[in-house]
Parts: structure tokens; C-alpha cells; sequence
């Protein structure tokens, strides 16, 4: 079978083709457990909708909020003010801002500033060489949120690569090598967007999230010096609770969540558009009428979300004891969301292996689900629109790229790389 070699659903993110193996996992029980793994799976849509929304789920450990390899470092500092790795109240207040931020941002112009930013990169960096195009993709989203955050054109390639560090920090099974780097790369972004802040006039999606943090309620954790740097050895003491009382600027809470945003667009988005120029690439037929009529591209971009989304799983800590999908589970339970399987849940979306550009009703999962749900969707759609029609546009052939040479390497992306 073209699954028989997988050695578990983790390493299925990085499969030619992981969809017949994600097939015979929804067949399983819901929240059946890997023993391999250690964790218990979720692939149907069904279950994985019961537990992205389920409140005894929490997206970390609820004993190690922070990686330990992370603690006393400003990586750690940036990790634990990070909305989408908190839960509870911290989290609520958090997500309002950040989507109250993401909320002012025009469409239209982040679409035409991604357009722009897309030609400039490909003008300068020449189609065909070795990786281009996933360097391409990759530096794409950096250049697009870094210029919205007010960092500066000529630091954009230097905050890509610190963003790409960070995010190989972050991921799941990151080696020490990874992690340290992760840590400098930290440093480095923190002080690029305090530095922003501290000349007092911060503009654009920085003023914004700075604006949405203090008006979108709840108080920010007590600053902590220490978390931004002005040296390379520091601490990150816990702060404790939140404070009562009325909302009081807090620049790291800031820093952190304008780093978050950095990442949470860098590979995701790449992958996005690296998935959609493959789709393209296998059916000519679909490529000329995306080149007739590029107003297809959104629907386009919607269906690989679906089809071949760029984050095939995520995870869930179970907190409190109780039943989950008609199951029993247990504090320590960790759960592997198969976001992927469950796009092509028939239950979810009929004819689900079929490619349909024009489908209705399409049930997505790529961005999550419940609290958590990613708020960026709107600037990652923009982002990877951009990134398609300029490669479109510069003529490049992309039949070469219906068969990746592999897959970059990871725990829950999917990104092809072609020589």
C-alpha cells in the first residue's frame, strides 16, 4: 500500500501522498492511541471539530507552559506572551486584540503590497536557481508583515532569516542546534520591534496592535524588563497573574505578538503557495483557466486549503478528565489533530479526493477551529495570492514542479522543494 512504509501520522506531513493513510485512520475509533506516538489521534471531522472547540483542551502542556529548553531566554520571554500558546483568560483578551489589530488592515492593500513585494523578489532573485522558488515562498510572507509592522526595507532579508530560526526553534522535534539558534534569532526580532516602539511613533499593524491590546479589554501581564534585550544573557522570571484592574500598555506583550504574527504567516503561507503552484502544475487544464481569469486565485487558494493544506496537524493537552467524542480521556492525554484527514472527511466535504475549484459550501480546518481558530487568515490569503500571480505572471514553466524532489523537513507543515 503507498502508505505501508509511514512510520506514524507525524511523519504522514512530509508523504508523497499521505491522503489513502489518513483514509484508514478515519475508519479507526475516534481517539484511538498511538502507542508509537504516545498520543491519541483525531482525523475525522467530526472528532476533530470535538476536540479544536472542546474546553478541557489546552495547546500546551498544563505543566510546561513554556518549553523548558526555552526558559531564562528571551525566546522563552516572546513564547509565554504568545496568544496562540496561552489559554484562558490571558488567551481571550489577547486573541481580541490581535484580531481587533488584524481587523484595520485594508485587503486591498495588503494584496497590492504583496503583489509588489512578490515582483520585486523574483526581479531580484531570478527564477530557476537552486530553491528559488521556496526561498521565494518563504521570504514572501517576512517581507509582506515585517513592512506592516514598520520594520525597516533594508532589515526585511535579515528578519526573514531571524523569523525562519525562530520558527525551526518552535516546531516539534527541533534540535539543539535549532534551538539555540532560535534563541539569537529571538534577541534579534525583539529588539527590530522594540526598537520601533521605543522611537514613540510606531505606525501601521504595530500602532494598531498596540491601540487593540489596551481597548480590546483585559490587562497585559505585568511588563518584564528582562524579556526584551538589551544584552545577551537575561532572565524570564513567571509573573504571576495578571493584575486587576484597567488595561496598561505593556511594549512585550506588544513585541511578542508582533514577532507571533511574523511566524504564525512564515511557513504556513509558504506552504500555501508552494501547494497551490503545484495543483497548478498537475492539470494544465485548471492553470489556463486560473491564467485567463485570475480572479480564480482565491478560490483556488481556498481549495488547497482543503485539498493539500500547508498545516496537516496540530495538538491538543487534555486538562480534566471527561468523555470526548464518545471517549474517555484522561489529564496528560495528548491529542494529534489531523487537520488534513479531516478536509477530506466525506462527511465534511463530499467527493473529498476530487479537486473543485468551484465547490460549495467547502468545509475548511486549515486554520483551526474554536478559540484557537487563526485569526490571520485574511493576510494569508492575500500574501500567498500574491505570491502565485507573480509567479504566474513571470512566465515561469511549472510542469517541472507536478513532482517535488521531497518535502521540507517538519512535524506538521507540508512544503514541496524541487531543485
Amino acid at each position: 500500500m503507498p502508505f505501508a512504509h509511514l512510520k506514524h501520522a507525524v511523519a504522514a506531513a512530509t508523504h508523497p501522498d499521505p491522503y489513502p493513510f489518513y483514509t484508514r485512520l478515519r475508519s479507526c475509533p475516534p481517539l484511538g492511541r498511538d502507542d508509537g506516538l504516545g498520543m491519541r489521534l483525531a482525523a475525522d471531522a467530526a472528532t476533530v471539530a470535538a476536540v479544536l472547540t472542546d474546553h478541557r483542551c489546552r495547546v500546551r502542556p498544563p505543566a510546561e507552559p513554556v518549553p523548558t529548553v526555552l526558559a531564562g531566554s528571551v525566546a522563552g520571554g516572546v513564547f509565554r506572551r504568545l496568544v496562540r500558546m496561552i489559554d484562558g483568560e490571558a488567551h481571550a483578551s489577547g486573541r481580541r486584540a490581535v484580531v481587533a489589530a488584524l481587523a484595520m488592515l485594508d485587503p486591498a492593500s495588503v494584496g497590492a503590497g504583496g503583489r509588489r513585494r512578490a515582483t520585486v523578489l523574483l526581479a531580484e532573485r531570478g527564477a530557476g536557481g537552486p530553491g528559488w522558488l521556496t526561498g521565494f515562498a518563504l521570504d514572501l510572507p517576512a517581507f509582506v508583515v515585517g513592512g506592516l509592522l514598520g520594520i525597516a526595507e533594508g532589515a526585511l532579508p535579515a528578519t526573514a532569516r531571524a523569523v525562519e530560526a525562530f520558527a525551526r526553534c518552535l516546531a516539534p522535534g527541533s534540535t539543539s542546534e535549532e534551538i539555540a539558534l532560535g534563541k539569537v534569532a529571538a534577541e534579534r526580532l525583539a529588539g527590530e520591534v522594540r526598537a520601533i516602539l521605543d522611537r514613540g511613533e510606531p505606525g501601521g499593524l504595530l500602532a494598531a496592535l498596540l491601540a487593540a491590546r489596551l481597548t480590546a479589554g483585559g490587562r497585559c501581564p505585568t511588563p518584564d524588563p528582562e524579556s526584551v534585550p538589551h544584552r545577551t544573557s537575561v532572565h524570564d522570571p513567571d509573573p504571576g497573574p495578571e493584575p486587576a484592574g484597567p488595561p496598561a500598555p505593556d511594549p512585550a506583550w506588544v513585541v511578542a505578538n508582533a514577532i507571533g504574527l511574523l511566524v504564525q504567516a512564515y511557513e504556513a503561507t509558504a506552504g500555501l503557495v508552494l501547494n497551490g503552484l503545484r495543483v497548478l502544475a498537475l492539470d494544465p487544464a485548471l492553470r489556463a483557466a486560473v491564467a485567463a481569469d485570475p480572479g480564480l486565485l482565491g478560490p483556488l487558494l481556498a481549495e488547497v486549503l482543503r485539498f493539500d493544506p500547508p498545516v496537516q496537524n496540530t495538538r491538543r493537552f487534555v486538562a480534566e478528565a471527561g468523555e470526548m467524542a464518545g471517549q474517555p480521556v484522561s489529564p496528560g492525554d495528548t491529542i494529534l489533530v489531523l487537520l488534513a484527514a479531516a478536509g477530506r472527511d466525506p462527511a465534511a466535504n463530499p467527493d473529498p479526493n476530487r479537486f473543485d475549484l468551484h465547490r460549495g459550501e467547502r468545509r475548511l480546518f486549515a486554520f483551526g477551529a474554536g478559540s484557537h481558530e487563526c485569526p490571520g487568515q485574511g493576510v494569508a490569503l492575500a500574501v500567498a495570492e500574491a505570491a502565485v500571480r507573480a509567479v504566474l505572471e513571470s512566465g515561469v514553466g511549472l510542469e517541472r514542479l507536478a513532482e517535488p524532489r521531497s518535502f521540507r523537513r517538519s512535524a506538521n507543515t507540508r512544503l514541496p522543494l524541487w531543485p
